[in-house]
């Protein structure tokens, strides 16, 4: 009986051993289907420190982080360009000058043709320290114009239009004419200038403050020289053919203007 008993423990120490090994081996070797992933905890002081992926990624391509692109600049505007002038009961037409002297009821006018499209501005300060505004201008006295902005570029526009020219009043003094051009139209000059106009009406101190500020704002801009050109421009108003002589504005910005200044005696 005592045999018996101790030949059963033993087979079933054996049993158990058996077992025990089995499951090990399953563990160790997967033989279970399970969906759960194997989690191996690993102790803080043993963790490696990973870098952020973006620099990671980039230090692995070899290359510095990417740049945004850049807006190119465009080039500046060129212009042809005739200032004109033609004393009372003269025929022809004579280039209107910085050292020009003209007298009163003598005409004057402004041709110009953009080499591309643009917005153009030109404004007259007279012997009464009044500015006008020559293009763009809807009107001349009774006439209709075409003169709007944008300018067309390859487009001759004649200010204030063909077949007409402004005339000098009886009020003597130094007149100055500005010629501005940008790629994009300049609200804040033209909202500038209606402050002005709407002040000629009602308040004349207000008026003249205003057209101060306005000519600083021009006059701080960067002062663009003219060039002679050899071609010539023609044109028949009436039946009577005008050639006159053309100048060149070049390299024109938001940030330049060209100033032309004549006496009136």
């Amino acid at each position: 009986m005592q045999n018996n008993t101790l030949i059963t423990g033993i087979l079933t120490g054996t049993i158990i051993a058996i077992i025990a090994g089995t499951i090990l081996l399953a563990v160790e070797y997967g033989l279970f289907d399970n969906d759960e992933p194997l989690v191996i905890i690993v102790p803080k002081s043993h963790e490696v420190p990973k870098e952020p992926a973006e620099k990671a990624s980039t230090e692995a391509a070899g290359t510095d982080a990417p740049t945004p692109p850049q807006t190119e600049a465009k080039p500046p505007l060129d212009f042809k360009i005739s200032y004109l002038h033609r004393p009372t009961g003269a025929d022809a037409f004579q280039r209107l000058t910085n050292s020009s002297v003209l007298q009163s009821r003598d005409y004057y006018k402004i041709i110009f043709t953009p080499l591309e499209d643009s917005h153009v501005y030109i404004f007259q300060r007279d012997s009464a320290n009044k500015i006008y505004q020559l293009f763009p201008m809807k009107r001349f006295k009774d006439i209709e114009l075409n003169n709007r902005n944008p300018v067309q570029g390859g487009e001759t526009y004649y200010i204030p239009s063909q077949g007409k020219s402004f005339r000098l009043d009886e009020q003597t003094g130094t007149e100055t004419i500005y010629f501005l051009a940008t790629r994009q139209r300049d609200t804040a000059l033209e909202q500038q200038y209606q402050q002005i106009r709407a002040a000629q009406r009602h308040d004349k101190a207000v008026q003249q403050e205003l057209t101060k500020a306005f000519i600083e704002n021009l006059e701080q801009k960067g002062l663009k020289d003219i060039k002679d050109d050899p071609e010539t421009h023609s044109w028949t108003t009436e039946g009577q053919k005008f050639t006159v002589p053309q100048q060149r504005l070049e390299d024109l910005n938001q940030d330049s203007i060209h100033i032309l200044t004549f006496q009136h005696q």
